[in-house]
């Protein structure tokens, strides 16, 4: 019996505890919401809704990636191979056509242009060395700590990062 009393006893004050973890749970998360929005309206103007200012988030996100429909732009910025891969290319696109294609260990570089079709997700690069444009795949994946591009034709393949 004594047994019985410590269960129920217990069972009353966790439900109570639970009644109570759940209203503070509510106030906790409430809190959350109006400091973010105070946060969003103090850092960046914004004065709404966090699920208004999660769409812009994204919106940013896109730019900043390049992936804002803005076909110039999806390759824009300085691209290398990871530290541990044998070569050492370097790609750089300008967000206007313009490329640049390095290494040091080869002791080469070379200008040229490139053309983004975001639709097929192929980019067309002709170097000043190159007898003739490649067609390329284009993949990028992002994370939270890196973006990565894959570049591959039939013929020759980069995986690249982009560098910060």
């Amino acid at each position: 019996m004594k047994r019985f009393f410590a269960i129920a006893a217990a069972l009353l004050i966790c439900t109570l505890g639970t009644v109570g973890c759940a209203k503070k749970a509510k106030e906790t998360g409430n809190k959350i919401v109006s400091n973010a929005q105070s946060y969003l309206k103090s850092e960046t103007g914004f004065d709404g809704d966090v699920s208004k200012a999660a769409d812009k988030a994204v919106s940013y996100i896109q730019e900043e990636l390049g992936l804002n429909n803005s076909s110039n732009m999806v390759l824009e910025g300085t691209w290398e191979e990871p530290e541990d891969y044998i070569d050492d290319w370097t790609w750089f696109f300008d967000g206007s056509n313009g490329c640049k294609l390095s290494s040091v260990q080869y002791k080469t570089a070379a200008n040229g242009t490139y053309s983004v079709d975001e639709t097929e997700g192929t980019v067309l690069i002709m170097l000043d060395q190159w007898e003739q444009p490649i067609k390329f795949t284009y993949t990028l994946k992002q994370t939270l700590s890196e973006t990565t591009l894959k570049l591959s034709s039939d013929d020759q393949g980069y995986s690249l990062t982009k560098k910060r």
